[in-house]
């Protein structure tokens, strides 16, 4: 195949962006493309562009969860399966829905001053509140994570409050909803707004259409 990149919006807070942020480095093993990573705070564009995606009873917490909601948050588990990674629910007490402020910021620091560390981070933070359910809005649990995989917490915390850092994940989300997204993950291909996908269970309609786009003229 042809070089293909593939560019995904994410958010760690998000177990459907988590999830597919593990999906799309396989799909890309598997149609040889590059992943490009941009983070976002999802919440953020939510509120900005797509505020109906909040569940009633996250905007009410009088109003009682509905079927759909229930149904959803049941069946994470088996999506968790199929991307072989532990999701639960995390309890009310974590803190959730997650503030991932910080979090995502991490990842634009390290994306910047240790690129080889993105990854286990995005994992460890990823792990911490959809197989632990913990709150990563917390700086102790971002410190715990920092160790865990062999950052140094001082400069982390310092480099999240880098007004260039900040400023780079709000510009980040502001092209995202410029160029039509609205929740995550979201893959751009080859950074063509028209070749847009969004969703976890949409990532084989990705595939099969790279494979039928890019694929060699029989007999090249």
């Amino acid at each position: 195949m042809p070089e293909i990149e593939l560019e995904l919006f994410f958010d760690v807070a998000s177990p459907f962006g988590y999830m597919g942020y593990v999906n799309i480095h396989k799909l890309a093993e598997r149609v040889g493309a590059t992943v490009v990573l941009r983070p976002i705070v999802v919440g953020g564009v939510f509120d900005r562009v797509n505020s109906a995606a909040y569940p009633p009873h996250r905007r009410d917490p009088a109003i009682q969860p509905n079927r759909r909601s229930l149904y959803t948050q049941a069946k994470l588990p088996e999506w968790g399966r199929l991307a072989g990674v532990k999701i639960v629910y995390p309890p009310a007490e974590s803190g959730h829905p997650a503030n991932s402020v910080k979090a995502m910021r991490g990842c634009v620091y390290l994306a910047r001053a240790d690129p080889p560390k993105l990854r286990p981070y995005i994992g460890a933070v990823a792990h911490a509140l959809w197989g632990e359910g913990l709150d990563i809005g917390r700086d102790d649990r971002l410190e715990s994570v920092c160790r865990q995989i062999g950052v140094d917490p001082l400069a982390f915390f310092e480099g999240i409050q880098d007004p260039t850092v900040k400023r780079e994940l709000l510009d980040t989300m502001d092209e995202f909803i410029a160029r039509g997204g609205f929740g995550v993950p979201t893959v751009f291909v080859n950074r063509d707004d028209r070749q847009i996908y969004w969703g976890n269970d949409n990532l084989p309609l990705l595939e099969a259409a790279l494979r039928t786009q890019f694929a060699s003229p029989e007999g090249a």
